[in-house]
């Protein structure tokens, strides 16, 4: 998959692309459990002790040199003070994650549910891809829901690629 991907972008280096990457099972290790621990992580700091997938970071880092591609998070947090944590853990395991291009959908303002996160997800993206005019969007993740919401809403234009693809 990761030749497949370096040679995508090879082919369309005339092209503005977007790269967006869930981080939870993406690239940070997923703990079972997990959602009852950020539940009940008042202080935000869950994530400080998450595990970087290193397989995954190591490929985007090598992505870097692609001047048209642009490199998003797109992922989900129970309140605010987890979006700090997750910010202070992109800065010292993935710093090509650019702060401006860390995009939260926050549980305690948007209200998000189980059956309602695809849908804000997918139109966070949506409305990068329509304000900075992407010709095609790379998607990494790990839940399938959002894969398929995702290329229902931007059909050609966009690659799915769930995290098991990179396994050994």
């Amino acid at each position: 998959m990761k030749e497949n991907i370096v040679a995508f972008l090879e082919a369309n280096k005339d092209k503005k692309i977007a790269l967006f990457s869930d981080m939870d099972g993406v690239i940070a290790q997923f703990e079972f459990d997990y959602h009852n621990k950020i539940a009940n992580d008042a202080e935000g700091i869950f994530f400080d002790d998450k595990i970087p997938i290193k397989t995954v970071i190591n490929f985007f880092n090598s992505l870097t040199k692609y001047d048209n591609l642009d490199f998003y998070i797109l992922s989900a947090c129970n309140n605010v003070k987890q979006t700090n944590s997750k910010k202070s853990w992109l800065a010292k395991y993935a710093p090509f994650f650019k702060e401006d291009k860390q995009l939260y959908v926050v549980k305690e303002i948007t209200k998000y549910t189980k059956d309602t996160k695809a849908d804000i997800k997918t139109s966070f993206m949506v409305d990068k891809v329509e304000e900075y005019q992407y010709d095609y969007v790379l998607y990494f993740e790990d839940e399938y829901t959002m894969l398929k919401k995702a290329h229902s809403k931007l059909g050609d234009k966009i690659i799915c690629i769930h995290i098991s693809n990179f396994l050994d």
